[in-house]
């Protein structure tokens, strides 16, 4: 096979023409590598462009860099650095497939390989372009990475800079797939950049991946990276993928790696979409996760889209379009104008289970200060067609959060739901029941679940009780319409929350909404004690009616927005009501009634 030497110092240029075709076999089975000699050699100045590769003769359970890597046919090349690389125009074809084993066929595999964490003298790869390159079949197809032999953990000094993907294909001819309710010994990526090394830019742009094992698209430990405009399809595990295994580069190009994550990484997927019509399938579409003790930094999802349309028998396969894993500590969340859409949705397993489309479970990082995670939604639409004619029920969730504490910031939420289900279900749009601290705002949101061939039992807000759920200050939940909801707009679990909760100038199913007699849904306690403040928990703001002519030796009403200090708003003789008194009240203010026999007849009357 032809060998690259080290050291270019020129431009070395290795370029086919139309029709120019590279036959692979297994005395042959990569077109070129790096000729090594010694630890720390630098490959450099290279550029291959315009090839046809065909692999079809190479025997299956093989592995190495096809293309041009440092992936040789039993083990890693070492300590060995990149730098000034294009990689343009190059089709592999025909390659075997063996996701049962990290080892297989790659495409393009430019890896700095290092036995221990720390080691004193740092490898790098830099100034990379990978352009237009297909690869039908194979394990992976563009992986620019840091990699050991030794433990994985944070900590390898191996430098990434300025690496791009464009316009870069990986397909199978067959999917993949996953066993039922198992994620495991599938593997597979399309792109993956970063890995155990670390670094600052990178950028993957218009990609597209088919059928892949397990990830589409994958970055870590790099401080500014953005994915846009990708596609990936039928993949089985994670289609769009973040998570740190190194701490992200702060300023050194030189030197060892560092100890500790800036604040100022950003990874953002933009115009990205996932996409499964064909077989059972694994992952959540977008996720990011916690590994190695590495925090994240801001994660952007913007125009990112995921669509779904097959029966399911396994509920994994409706699990999360957008998630997190377990307690995952990010300093900020963004998602702007994004989709999630699941049809033809045919449950028939036997257990009874609760599925998500969107769970974040985060937490703030403990790196420095951060009181809660910053979560900003500005634009989200999650749909769900479909029965659970046999076996099972499926318990939707729309949008949770796990953990905490978060920030919220919500608006432009559109949910819509039409699910016939073998028994009445219990479907969330907001859940925010599982363990969870936060505050915030969510606004302009609306909801569409008909009566007609739905279960009814959609709860747009569904909001446990404190045991359950932290409420840090108040939720503040405005300006949305529930008009086209055949469920309840607000559902607690309990009062207890219901201090917390301030609802402004919402439209609810039944708009507007009727008044209603004084209870332990609108105040702490269903009657007046005399004296005594009984805080108002209807959420939404309202006029306390007490009706002329009820009650009996009333002598005077009052209001507190602490419980403390009271001030009168209506006093009388002693005796029945002598005028019908409407005093205003929010969320959480406290009234209290002065009466010797019997207090008045009251209702609540709720301001639009």
């Amino acid at each position: 096979m032809p060998a690259l030497p080290k050291g270019i110092t020129g431009k070395l240029r290795i370029r086919g023409s139309a029709g120019t075709k590279i036959v692979l076999s297994d005395a042959g089975p990569r077109f070129l590598d790096p000729n090594r000699t010694a630890d720390y050699d630098t490959f450099q100045n290279l550029e291959i462009s315009d090839f046809l590769i065909d692999a079809g003769a190479l025997s299956a359970g093989g592995r190495g860099a096809m293309i041009f890597g440092s992936a040789g046919p039993a083990s890693a090349l070492m300590r060995l650095n990149f730098q000034d690389i294009a990689i343009r125009r190059v089709k592999v074809i025909n390659a075997p497939t063996d996701f049962s084993t990290f080892a297989g066929r790659y495409g393009v595999w430019l890896a700095c390989t290092q036995t221990a964490t720390g080691e004193a003298t740092q490898n790098f790869i830099k100034r990379i372009l990978i352009e237009e390159v297909d690869v039908y079949g194979g394990w992976a197809g563009v992986v620019v990475i840091g990699n050991t032999t030794g433990a994985s953990v944070a900590g390898y000094n191996i430098f990434l800079d300025d690496i791009t993907v464009s316009r870069c294909r990986h397909i199978q001819p067959a999917i993949v797939g996953r066993g039922a309710n198992d994620g495991s010994n599938v593997w597979g990526v399309s792109v993956h950049v970063g890995s155990l090394g670390y670094g600052r830019k990178a950028r993957i742009r218009d990609c597209y991946s088919y059928g892949i094992g397990d990830v589409s698209v994958e970055v870590n430990a790099l401080r500014d990276v953005i994915v846009e405009n990708c596609v990936s399809e039928e993949a089985a595990g994670y289609p769009f993928y973040h998570t740190n295994y190194n701490w992200p580069d702060t300023t050194d190009v030189a030197g060892t790696a560092p100890a500790a994550a800036p604040r100022g990484q950003t990874i953002i997927f933009r115009n990205c979409r996932a996409s499964r019509r064909v077989s059972e399938l694994y992952g959540t579409a977008f996720r990011f996760n916690y590994n190695f003790s590495v925090p994240l930094g801001k994660v952007v999802y913007d125009k990112c889209h995921y669509y779904r349309s097959m029966a399911s028998t396994d509920w994994k396969a409706l699990q999360e379009a957008f998630g997190a894993g377990t307690a995952v500590p990010i300093s900020h969340v963004v998602v702007k104008d994004c989709s999630a859409v699941i049809e033809n949705v045919n449950y028939t397993d036997a257990g009874n289970v609760t599925a998500y489309m969107c769970r974040w479970d985060v937490a703030p990082r403990t790196d420095f200060t951060q009181s809660a995670v910053q979560f900003d939604i500005d634009g989200l639409t999650t749909e769900i067609y479909g029965v659970t004619a046999a076996g099972g029920d499926v318990s939707y969730r729309h949008v949770n959060f796990t953990t905490g504490p978060v920030q919220l910031r919500v608006a432009r939420v559109t949910m819509r739901e039409q699910m016939t289900v073998k028994t009445i279900s219990d479907t969330h749009g907001f859940d925010f029941q599982t363990n969870c601290t936060l505050s915030g705002i969510i606004e302009k949101c609306n909801f569409f679940n008909p009566a007609s061939g739905s279960d009814g039992s959609f709860h747009a807000f569904q909001i446990a009780g404190t045991a359950q759920l932290g409420i840090t200050n108040s939720l503040v939940i405005r300006d949305c319409d529930f008009r086209y909801l055949s469920g309840a707009a607000f559902t607690f679990n309990d009062a207890t929350n219901r201090p917390k909760v301030y609802l402004y100038h919402n439209r609810l199913p039944v708009f507007p909404n009727p008044s209603v007699a004084m209870g332990t849904t609108n105040f702490a306690a269903a009657t007046f004690t005399t004296a005594t403040g009984n805080q108002y928990i209807g959420g939404t703001e309202a006029d306390i009616h007490f009706a002329t002519g009820t009650g009996a030796a009333i002598t005077a009403i009052a209001t507190s927005k602490d419980g403390t200090t009271y001030e009168q708003v209506y006093a009388q003789t002693s005796g029945a009501m002598a005028q019908d008194v409407l005093v205003p009240v929010e969320n959480a203010d406290y009234v209290k009634v002065t009466f010797a026999t019997t207090q008045p007849t009251t209702r609540v009357r709720f301001h639009r």
